[in-house]
């Protein structure tokens, strides 16, 4: 028995036993508990790091110093082990202790804050559908059969690129390497490659086509036809895995939270919801009017609701499908989009104007004028910038 007393203090000295307090060694490493931060401009976070020794123990009482490499355009600051986001865009943090360094990527998301004039890029052939990768803009030309790439820094054109008849909708994978585009009258869906600026693939629809969008993964798309259907995608392999029968007239098309669920909205009214997963109808929810883009609230307890015939958003329950609030507008509404930090709504109005709403409070920040004929809205990954069609012969960017 006195041999077992004895060997416990041996233990907690290199092993932790007996639960007393370690001894703890010299810093060997340090480890990060995710692959990448993400911050919101103006949020605070923990920064995750663990210091640890050579038997991966917690090194406790260690302060490592932190810097920021802002390469990539975003940026923060640091007050103790709290990490602040300042600027949108990439950054890396760096933390230091002695000879052990470690990194971590950083992605801070904003929101474009008006502060500068809008900058006006005029094209012609009425611009209609916008999606927007890292570095550039897509926008479809509804009479010429063309999307422009535009440059975002610099903003100007790169090139046009032929599509169909009637490019209407667009959207873009987050790697930023294919873009979707329904060209409407023929009736198809154009998969367009932008390493090579080029539409690669066509995939034949039965009627009109109106709207596309990828999943978060890139690997299934989404695709409208007028006559009630949702068309799911391989977007590699250029074909159709599945039909979807939904509202007629399909027009703005959203996923909920984590692609669970796709919501479908129809220009003669009704939502439809998809379980995204498996291709299955879930419901219809009845709402009247000329339904156009859908949002996903922040909290996903709601969908904001843009439609032609009410100066107003609807706030519609995702339990329910009823409307259970709306937020007052100077004119109906077209366009609809949630900034990348999630904390505004921009809404589009072909009479001119821009509004932009705080998400959380539901109330009207300010109202751009920009003249034209404002159509759809898209941001940039991380915010910094919007870019807005105007069908009269413009693309707006907003900063």
């Amino acid at each position: 028995m006195s041999l077992v007393r004895k060997a416990c203090p041996a233990l907690v000295l290199f092993l932790g036993a007996c639960g007393n307090a370690v001894e703890q060694g010299t810093p060997s490493s340090m480890r990060f508990a995710v692959d990448t931060l993400r911050l919101n401009v103006g949020d605070a976070q923990s920064i995750p790091l663990s210091v640890l020794d050579a038997q991966n123990h917690d090194v406790a009482g260690a302060t490592p110093t932190f810097t920021v490499d802002t390469t990539g355009g975003g940026d923060l600051t640091i007050n103790g082990r709290q990490a602040t986001g300042t600027l949108p865009g990439e950054a890396t943090l760096v933390a230091t202790l002695g000879s052990v360094v470690s990194r971590l990527p950083v992605h801070v998301f904003g929101h474009p804050n008006g502060s500068a004039p809008p900058q006006r890029l005029a094209l012609d052939f009425r611009p209609y559908g916008v999606a927007v990768t890292q570095s550039s803009a897509l926008v479809t030309q509804l009479d010429a059969g063309t999307v422009t790439r535009i440059s975002l820094a610099p903003f100007k054109i790169v090139t046009a690129i032929p599509t169909g008849s009637v490019p209407t909708g667009i959207s873009v994978n987050r790697a930023g390497t294919l873009a979707l585009v329904t060209n409407q009258f023929d009736p198809s869906i154009g998969v367009i490659d932008l390493s090579s600026n080029q539409q690669v693939r066509r995939i034949n629809g039965t009627s009109s086509t109106f709207r596309t969008i990828f999943s978060s993964d890139g690997s299934r798309g989404y695709a409208t036809l007028a006559e009630g259907a949702t068309l799911v995608i391989d977007p590699v392999g250029g074909i159709t895995t599945a039909r979807i029968p939904v509202v007629t007239a399909p027009n703005g098309i959203a996923f909920g939270a984590g692609d669970s669920l796709l919501y479908v909205t129809g220009m003669f009214g009704g939502i439809s919801v998809l379980n995204a997963k498996t291709g299955a109808p879930v419901t219809t929810f009845q709402i009247s009017g000329t339904l156009q883009d859908i949002v996903p609230t922040p909290d996903g307890t709601a969908l904001f609701l843009a439609s032609e015939s009410n100066p107003a958003i609807a706030v519609v329950s995702t339990s329910s499908g009823t409307v259970t609030g709306t937020i007052s507008l100077v004119a109906p509404a077209f366009g609809l989009a949630l900034t990348p930090d999630r904390k505004q709504l921009w809404v589009t109005h072909t009479s001119g104007t821009v509004t932009v709403i705080d998400a959380a409070t539901r109330t009207v920040l300010r109202t751009i004028s920009l003249g034209g004929r404002p159509r759809r809205v898209a941001f940039d990954r991380f915010g910094r910038v919007a870019i807005v069609s105007d069908e009269m012969g413009s693309v707006v960017m907003i900063r």
